[in-house]
């Protein structure tokens, strides 16, 4: 799934989009980054629990266009719910974005879930 995917997702509900795509790529690619390390650790722990290789590195995307690796759940739900808490604060509505920060805690606690040795 693209970046581009992620960001339509999350703003897929709302009745305001970005008016201008083109000026706020670089926002978008900024908070993306953000939320892709601040997830990291949930995606080791999804990854670890269902067998799948380990990750070596937070990834970093520069592009609309790049792909990002997390697993389904991520990229569905908690990664969304983060772009929406971002777009939120950047509109300074504290309501929505406190909403969608609350959302985006809770799926990302979920997604890291438990690890059993």
């Amino acid at each position: 799934m693209t970046v581009h995917d992620i960001i339509r997702t999350a703003l897929a509900g709302e009745y305001e989009h970005i008016e201008d795509e083109e000026t706020a790529v670089p926002h978008l690619l900024t908070w993306m980054n953000t939320l892709l390390a601040d997830c990291f650790e949930a995606e080791q722990n999804s990854r670890e629990r269902d067998g799948k290789p380990l990750l070596t590195e937070i990834p970093a995307v520069t592009a609309l266009t790049d792909d990002v690796t997390y697993n389904m759940f991520m990229l569905r739900y908690v990664l969304p719910y983060g772009i929406e808490w971002k777009y939120a604060e950047q509109d300074l509505d504290t309501e929505r974005a406190l909403r969608y920060q609350s959302m985006y805690e809770d799926a990302k606690h979920r997604a890291g879930g438990a690890v059993w040795l």
